[in-house]
């Protein structure tokens, strides 16, 4: 078996694990901003906890909101929330050999 079709058949194996991507839409409000307010944490709560200032934490919501925020930072803040940052690239229509046979 070739390596990159090992690899393919590895990647889409993990791949399955995520929705679709038109499924998964991202708050307006920006992912932090959501969470935390349903978990009833302020952005106070949120910068003791990373050692920052609120300030700090609000300005993470904005940067995530942009778009500009860093990996590192997103996961940061999940730990401040008791959650675990996941991060995935995800073909728009659901498979990697779909991409192969359209490239």
């Amino acid at each position: 078996m070739k390596k990159n079709t090992l690899q393919l058949q590895q990647i889409s194996r993990k791949l399955k694990q995520y929705p679709n991507n038109n499924q998964v839409i991202m708050p307006s409000t920006g992912w932090i901003y959501a969470i935390r307010n349903a978990l009833g944490m302020s952005l106070q709560q949120i910068g003791n906890k990373m050692s920052i200032t609120r300030q700090s934490a609000q300005k993470n919501e904005k940067r995530e909101k942009d778009g500009t925020i860093t990996i590192n930072a997103l996961r940061d803040v999940a730990k401040a929330m008791d959650m675990q940052l996941v991060y995935a690239l995800v073909p728009v229509d659901g498979s990697l050999e779909a991409l192969i046979d359209r490239k």
